[in-house]
């Protein structure tokens, strides 16, 4: 059931591109009455205001906030998991170790 709803919503996706790669190849806009915006009214640009990053998750179909809840209550239950996800700290090591060598001194 889950393959079927990604299926669908990937050929949505898959035909939007579609058509709006036909209409820029069409000369067509691709956005209808764009609104006007007027720049000399806006204020300048200083740089202070930090914007709400939203959540990281990879799923389209998982609401970030349940899934924190699920989270806790599963780390809470077993105690013994070391790794935070998939990949554990030492396992990122180790991997690191594998590409890189062992750790080398700073050299400044």
């Amino acid at each position: 059931m889950y393959a079927h709803h990604e299926e669908v919503n990937i050929r949505y996706l898959d035909d939007r591109q579609r058509r709006l790669h036909d209409q820029w190849h069409a000369g067509q806009p691709l956005v209808a009455d764009p609104p006007v915006v007027d720049y000399t009214t806006l204020p300048p640009y200083d740089g202070s205001v930090s914007y709400h990053t939203p959540p990281l998750h990879n799923s389209q179909w998982v609401d970030p906030h349940a899934m924190g809840h699920q989270q806790a209550s599963k780390e809470g239950g077993q105690g013994s998991s070391s790794s935070s996800g998939a990949f554990g700290f030492g396992e990122w090591n180790d991997m690191m170790t594998s590409i890189f060598g062992p750790p080398q001194p700073k050299y400044y």
